[in-house]
């Protein structure tokens, strides 16, 4: 289980959004063993100047197509996190025309006990 937050520059279409999404939840399916319907995502478009990022901090030059996505999910070994990093970047390539220097993505891990998915009780 993961819940994915997608922040970008305000402009994309719902149509285009539910390919961002598509593609990002198959990058999870695929290479990162999350269960497919599993899918919880936030898509927050934000003006520019509430969405500041480097256009050359570690890679670059990122475009105005920049996407960050905060991803909190179980922990998985590194292997794992790298094979999904390869994957979501072909997926949303192939799919959205995203290029690789304008993905950043941030894993944070969660154990069981810190997930409630409701009735109040926790996965562990």
């Amino acid at each position: 289980m993961c819940v994915v937050r997608v922040s970008l520059l305000r402009g994309r279409s719902p149509q285009e959004l539910s390919i961002l999404s598509k593609a990002i939840d198959d990058a999870l399916v695929e290479s990162y063993a999350m269960e497919s319907g599993d899918t919880f995502q936030v898509f927050e478009q934000l003006d520019a100047s509430e969405f500041v990022f480097d256009r050359h901090f570690k890679v670059g030059p990122r475009s105005d197509g920049f996407l960050m996505l905060n991803i909190v999910g179980g922990p998985k070994p590194d292997e794992v996190k790298r094979a999904f990093y390869r994957r979501l970047v072909d997926l949303l390539g192939e799919r959205a025309n995203v290029r690789p220097e304008d993905l950043f993505v941030g894993l944070q891990e969660a154990p069981g006990i810190n997930w409630s998915f409701g009735l109040g009780t926790s996965l562990l």
